[in-house]
């Protein structure tokens, strides 16, 4: 069971990655040697893309399936995600976990476009199609399975919504404001590439 919610877990992160509108940029020259705040980096996110830095915040969760996830969390609960590098071996140990961490790293940008939207409603048929397969398809296993943490769902600022089908509803709703509003098919997410740690207590 657990081999098949890795696979899922590992599906899904595929399907948010691929969203990406562009390919990822070498790194600038600014190296941010003062550790930063997450409300801080979250305030000048967009000056400081591509640029290695060090964010210190409380690891408020790591991923329960693949640790290759966490959040750290800045006052306000403002999260940023952080993804594991095989710098660190390609996961956070749980000794992160609720602690307080200054991370460092390459930070980076995610567009989400409506091509993008398409593509997670695909991955999300796939996902529906393996629990088929296992024979896992009934009520409760579905439910569960569909649903995302709470961390995730307010690191995407959709702490109401909690459905597959109202995620990329909401995704869709998003994007067509930000085109009206900014001109800007595309919403923008903010995540640091970590390639080394210090626990600070």
């Amino acid at each position: 069971m657990r081999k098949l919610l890795l696979l899922l877990a590992t599906a899904a992160t595929i399907a948010v990655a691929s969203c990406s509108t562009g390919d990822k940029k070498p790194a600038n020259n600014i190296v941010v040697t003062d550790c930063i705040s997450v409300n801080k980096v979250l305030d000048e996110a967009s000056k400081l893309v591509d640029s290695i830095i060090e964010i210190k915040g409380h690891c408020a969760h790591i991923c329960d399936y693949s640790s290759y996830t966490a959040y750290i969390m800045g006052s306000d609960s403002a999260l940023i995600r952080c993804v594991a590098t095989p710098a660190i071996g390609g996961y956070f140990p749980d000794s992160l976990s609720k602690k307080t961490v200054i991370f460092r790293g390459m930070f980076r940008d995610q567009h989400l476009n409506i091509e993008g939207v398409h593509n997670l409603d695909e991955q999300y048929r796939m996902h529906v199609q393996i629990l088929r397969d296992y024979n896992l398809d009934d009520d409760s296993q579905m439910l569960d399975s569909h649903r995302r943490c709470e961390y995730e769902r307010k690191y995407r600022g959709q702490e109401g919504v909690e459905f597959f089908d109202e995620s990329t509803r909401d995704y869709r709703n998003r994007i067509e404001q930000r085109t009206a509003e900014e001109g800007k098919e595309y919403l923008t997410f903010y995540y640091l590439e970590v390639t080394s740690y210090q626990l600070v207590d």
